[in-house]
């Protein structure tokens, strides 16, 4: 029954829905604006012309659209009463029960609905609208009751900001934790702020480091966050998962109100910048594997946080005390030959079939590129690599050739997730599909374009993108505005 009544009532909305669009064509355009808005003499007296005709035309539309849906029809028509207006209770069409919703069917019968009630000719006589029920009821779901996983994070994290101090980029004030440093939003001065402090309200904590924030939460405040840490996924660790949470609720309560801005919060930004920049913290290391570049900050690796490359030792001994190699990357000799040495590397690479070229005869093209290990016990294995950022504590070494345990390597994290994988045979897993040694390489530039080809320096520096933007860099910054300028003259 409840089949065959949806195969009825589909085509009755559509033919309903046709009826309509073809009064509304009827309709002058405006002309419902006549009713409640006062409109010039003019509109009135067209709006009291086109009345009668648009009556006549809705009171056709009813009885066409009584003759095509009678039961759903009647069923309203029942509901509403005799003086028009709608009752308590209607009956369903299908089984002929009595509802106390307008708008469903009976429990069986709860999918069906019944089609809008067309205004009844009482109705038409007080003006030309439509009758203006909605078919359709879109709305935005409240987040108590959406089943989104984002919704359930977003309420916890609410819960967790009700928590947060006003201001929370400003530290507690010492004499009332609850509210934030009044003096940190002096104009007249700026004193220094500590590196960290917590934002949640009634603690006064500070420190350094992320590391000292970050378990000072774990200790005092975890019973906070946890929920919202339950709502993250479990593939991130319980320090990153703490972390998202804590910054999310700062960064909420930062959203209620004004930005903060003060010369003390200018003086931290300054001296954390300057403290990042010191020494040797930023560096762009060359991969030794692959040989591309990365941009590498140091506190954030003592820091455990992700870079983009990271320094490691991968030559390791057969004991504490022992100088003598075993295992390169955790490959022994065999497989350090076959995956990263230059000799294996010419075995599968060396002899281009198409055009003969033979690079066993251009060895000194490898030369700069090669780096030499003396394994326990078996022959020294010559490694195809990019030796330009090796370093070693023994001074000794880092001028030779020959590696040692002692020495570090940068290596990018998207070689070091095949060289951290448990080996098969012959470790053919750990070969990362970007090393050198995989018929990766491009040498250096063919000395036979200046050497014997004539080009010169100014050619070879135009062809060279890096050393032609680094121009560019340099006179930016002696002379300034070059681009301003130019532009100015061009114009």
């Amino acid at each position: 029954m409840l089949h065959e009544q949806r195969e009825v009532t589909a085509p009755t909305h559509r033919a309903l829905e046709d009826q309509l669009q073809e009064v509304s064509r009827h309709i002058r355009p405006g002309a419902a604006d006549v009713v409640g808005v006062e409109s010039s003499k003019r509109q009135s007296e067209d709006a009291e012309a086109a009345t009668p005709k648009t009556a006549q035309k809705m009171q056709e539309t009813h009885e066409r659209a009584k003759a095509i849906i009678p039961q759903s029809y009647e069923a309203g028509a029942a509901a509403r009463g005799d003086d028009g207006e709608t009752g308590e209770s209607m009956q369903c069409a299908p089984c002929e029960q009595t509802l106390t919703e307008k708008k469903y069917c009976c429990a069986e019968h709860k999918e069906q609905t019944f089609p809008p009630d067309l205004p009844d000719a009482k109705d038409l006589e007080e003006g030309p609208e439509l009758y203006s029920e909605p078919l359709y009821s879109v709305k935005r779901m409240s987040s108590e009751v959406s089943p989104h996983p984002r919704a359930k994070l977003e309420g916890l994290i609410a819960e967790v900001v009700e928590f947060i101090r006003m201001k929370p980029t400003i530290p507690a004030d010492p004499q009332n934790p609850a509210e934030p440093w009044s003096l940190a939003l002096s104009e007249e001065t700026a004193i220094q702020l500590p590196g960290k402090h917590c934002a949640f309200r009634g603690c006064s904590w500070s420190g350094e480091t992320d590391a000292q924030l970050y378990n000072h939460i774990s200790s005092l405040h975890e019973h906070l966050v946890r929920p919202a840490m339950e709502a993250l996924s479990s593939a991130f660790t319980l320090e990153e998962r703490m972390e998202g949470v804590y910054n999310k609720s700062a960064a909420e309560r930062c959203r209620q109100g004004a930005p903060t801005a003060s010369y003390a919060i200018d003086r931290r930004c300054i001296c954390n910048y300057a403290s990042a920049m010191q020494d040797h913290n930023i560096q762009e290391p060359i991969c030794f594997v692959c040989a591309c570049t990365y941009p590498y900050v140091g506190h954030r690796e003592e820091e455990g946080k992700f870079t983009g490359i990271r320094w490691v030792k991968h030559l390791s001994a057969s004991n504490q005390g022992s100088d003598d190699i075993e295992t390169c990357f955790g490959m022994n000799w065999s497989e350090t030959y076959y995956i990263f040495g230059l000799d294996g590397y010419l075995d599968r690479f060396g002899i281009d079939a198409e055009t003969g070229l033979d690079l066993n005869n251009k060895s000194e093209e490898f030369e700069p590129w090669t780096l030499e290990v003396s394994f326990a016990h078996a022959p020294t294995v010559r490694l195809l690599r990019c030796p330009e950022d090796r370093k070693c504590k023994n001074k000794d070494c880092q001028d030779s050739e020959v590696m040692c345990k002692h020495c570090s390597v940068p290596v990018c994290v998207h070689c070091l997730q095949y060289l951290n994988r448990e080996p098969t045979l012959l470790c053919l897993n750990k070969q990362p599909p970007q090393a050198l040694t995989n018929d990766m390489m491009i040498f250096y530039d063919a000395g036979d374009l200046y050497a014997e080809g004539g080009m010169t320096v100014v050619e070879m520096m135009c062809a060279s993108v890096r050393i032609t933007s680094m121009i560019c860099f340099a006179m930016e910054i002696k002379h300034g505005l070059i681009r301003k300028c130019i532009c100015n003259d061009i114009a």
